[in-house]
């Protein structure tokens, strides 16, 4: 493929096209190859992609999740007393139960590698709202290593742990899956 058919097919510019050939290599979704006239693209977990049950969300607290997600972009004329209720909620924050509900998600494997994770770091998390824009920093590094089997996870862990005792985390994780197979 050339960058111009892409253009041509998608009808969108080449900084997009570009932008999402990018995007889709970092992520690991998609791998180029240069070609004498264009490029080959390969799609990597191609039958994943194509399988419906894995865009199917049919767990309540999916569904919570994201009738919550709408409501947020509405306007809410209660931040005041929002604001003193999670105050009064930061106030009863444990870190280990926290981490314990992450890890006891039976239906998202995603979270239970975030809470699986941070009882390996053992982080100092002060608060809940902290405790919560952490957990959503390695969401998207957890959804890709759900894609793979528990083993190969906790072999690749071995690895990095081995290889960065002081300096590793999910996205080093994410780097190294597929190489430790």
């Amino acid at each position: 493929m050339t960058y111009k058919e892409i253009m041509v097919k998608t009808k969108a510019t080449k900084s997009q096209v570009d932008h999402c050939i990018r995007y889709l290599k970092r992520d690991q979704m998609l791998a180029t190859r240069k070609a004498t006239r264009g490029m080959h693209l390969t799609i990597d977990k191609y039958c994943t992609y194509q399988d419906f049950d894995n865009y199917k969300s049919d767990t309540k607290s999916e569904i919570k999740a994201k009738q919550k997600r709408h409501r947020s972009d509405t306007i809410n004329k209660n931040d005041k007393n929002e604001k003193n209720t999670s105050a009064k909620a930061e106030g009863n924050f444990s870190l280990e139960e926290e981490i314990n509900k992450f890890r006891d998600k039976k239906s998202q494997k995603h979270v239970r590698i975030v809470g699986w994770f941070f009882a390996e770091t053992k982080p100092n998390i002060p608060t809940l709202s902290v405790f919560k824009k952490e957990a959503s920093r390695w969401m998207k590094d957890a959804s890709i290593l759900a894609d793979y089997d528990d083993k190969q996870i906790l072999r690749t862990y071995q690895y990095v742990k081995e290889k960065f005792p002081d300096d590793w985390n999910l996205s080093t994780i994410r780097k190294y899956i597929t190489k430790t197979k």
